[in-house]
């Protein structure tokens, strides 16, 4: 039974990503928040600097997805501290 279930989220995730991805590039990521949000983690460059965006989308009316300004974009020089963050907080569970 819940095979079923994991197998259903898996196929929802590879559609959602599918659907973002279509409009975005550089798309490493998307986890499912609710039935129209979604947090995105994609390679991004702004200014003309390498950077690391991670931020929430959401479903228009028109079906398309849009960026919330809830989010943050790091630079790369951030994203080794922020991967330390994050294996600290793994192991802290």
């Amino acid at each position: 039974m819940n095979r079923k279930i994991l197998d259903a989220d898996t196929l929802a995730r590879k559609e959602l990503r599918k659907a973002i991805s279509k409009n975005l590039e550089g798309v490493l990521l998307v986890l499912p928040r609710g039935r129209d949000h979604c947090l995105v983690v994609q390679k991004a460059v702004w200014r003309g600097k390498k950077r690391l965006d991670i931020r929430t989308y959401y479903s228009r009316a028109d079906q398309e997805w849009a960026a919330t300004k809830k989010g943050a974009s790091l630079r790369m020089d951030e994203i080794r501290a922020f991967r330390k963050a994050l294996r600290a907080a793994e192991s802290g569970f």
